[in-house]
């Protein structure tokens, strides 16, 4: 017998339950679908631990789907960023995943961000890195002039996104449902109406990282 997802099994129970053949079970709303891979997700804080291919996920996929905004990978010898946004003449947003760090790496980030964006005139410019709870702050309070240096830089063009246990399950919960409508388990919706579905759940992110910041 093929196997079958949890949640494509207590839906079909649940239709049994109601009496209802499976011909005649109707799709869900995929925002109601979504609300209960995210109650997954808060319910079990351990899936919420930094997870860099979720986010290498978002920053190619639905964050960049439908926009002017081209994402490609870059190479840097240094290895610390992997992605770049670019809007035209107007932004350049480069993407690190990594996922602690010592001081001596943040250190030679900051560094790296500033030479990069000292040569973008005229464009804004910044590199991101997102951090989970359960991450370490950046810089930490023993790093003394390392941390000088960072805080600098980070005052410029070094955004560290600190993300919120809610905020963390939206974004883990999009990419598993994703997977799961590639499945074929996602109530029958298929990975492109899911995609498009969470183009416009996740926009907001978008634009919260294109914004450039008070100073």
């Amino acid at each position: 017998m093929r196997g079958i997802a949890a949640r494509e099994f207590m839906k079909l129970c649940r239709s049994r339950w109601d009496g209802k053949s499976g011909a005649e079970v109707q799709r869900r709303p995929l925002a109601e679908i979504y609300q209960e891979y995210l109650a997954e997700f808060l319910a079990n804080p351990h899936w919420l631990k930094f997870d860099p291919d979720t986010f290498r996920w978002l920053v190619q996929g639905p964050l960049v789907m439908g926009s002017t905004i081209a994402c490609k990978p870059i190479s840097l010898k240094n290895g610390y960023f992997e992605l770049m946004w670019q809007q035209g003449d107007t932004a350049e947003v480069m993407f690190g995943f990594l996922h602690d760090g010592q001081h001596n790496q943040w250190k030679k980030i900051a560094q790296l961000t500033e030479e990069w964006a000292s040569g973008q005139s005229g464009k804004r410019t910044k590199a991101v890195f997102f951090r989970t709870p359960e991450l370490s702050k950046v810089p930490k309070a023993n790093w003394k002039a390392t941390g000088e240096i960072i805080e600098k830089a980070m005052q410029r063009n070094l955004e560290l996104i600190p993300l919120t246990s809610e905020e963390t399950a939206r974004l883990y919960s999009a990419r598993d449902l994703c997977n799961e409508a590639l499945a074929g388990n996602a109530d029958g919706y298929s990975g492109s109406e899911v995609l498009e579905f969470l183009v416009d759940e996740l926009g907001n992110w978008r634009e919260r990282i294109l914004r450039v910041r008070a100073r």
